[in-house]
């Protein structure tokens, strides 16, 4: 296996993407997990996909799931507004598993909403306080960076925050200024360092790093 091959977690459907995040992320360096279905419920413009180009695989994640990869599969795992979607619980045990099929010194960007610091703080029962916590829409965790990153590291990695709100309001964004030195022996300066990948750009942004 390539020492850059990836993983897109929580991908949803590539239809989904602009133009350029689909060009990148069409490559057989990349596998995805995501929905089975399309869904297009606000009939917005949908991309032509050519899935033969890359690896996508229906994903549901349940807690105690074990992701169908070996140990040390990937070198890089980007996750973006999937892991609001999963309770506090479940994220710790998706974490570990991801630190599992990470190599050593391997990263895992995670991009969530930052619900309660930004100036405007995200409304409670988003996207819709009628719908149950059955729901997939449904978001189940509020995180900040003073709980993403306790999260990262109760699940052994080493949290390198990017991109945050702190509890005085204050906005921290490196995404222009990373200290690469942090990263230690990572394969794949080449992503890390690319955030065209990342869409939602005023996003809560953490890094964890997989030490030995």
């Amino acid at each position: 296996m390539s020492l850059t091959k990836r993983l897109n977690l929580g991908a949803g459907r590539l239809e989904k993407l602009d133009p350029q995040r689909l060009k990148i992320f069409s490559t057989s360096e990349w596998v995805h997990l995501g929905d089975a279905k399309l869904r297009n419920p606000n009939n917005k413009h949908l991309q032509t996909v050519d899935y033969q180009r890359t690896d996508f695989i229906a994903f549901n994640y349940s807690i105690g799931d074990r992701l169908p990869f070996q140990d040390k599969s990937f070198s890089f795992i980007f996750s973006e507004h999937f892991f609001e979607h999963l309770f506090l619980d479940e994220s710790i045990s998706l974490f570990i598993e991801c630190r599992r099929v990470l190599v050593e010194n391997g990263v895992m960007r995670v991009v969530v909403p930052d619900a309660d610091l930004r100036p405007i703080p995200e409304r409670l029962g988003f996207p819709n306080e009628a719908i149950g916590y059955w729901c997939p829409e449904k978001h189940k965790t509020r995180w900040s960076i003073y709980s993403l990153m306790p999260a990262l590291t109760l699940s052994g990695f080493k949290a390198i925050p990017i991109k945050h709100y702190d509890k005085d309001g204050l906005l921290h964004d490196h995404t222009n200024s990373l200290d690469l030195g942090v990263y230690g022996g990572c394969l794949d300066f080449e992503v890390i360092r690319d955030f065209r990948i990342v869409k939602r750009r005023n996003s809560l942004i953490v890094d964890g790093i997989k030490w030995t």
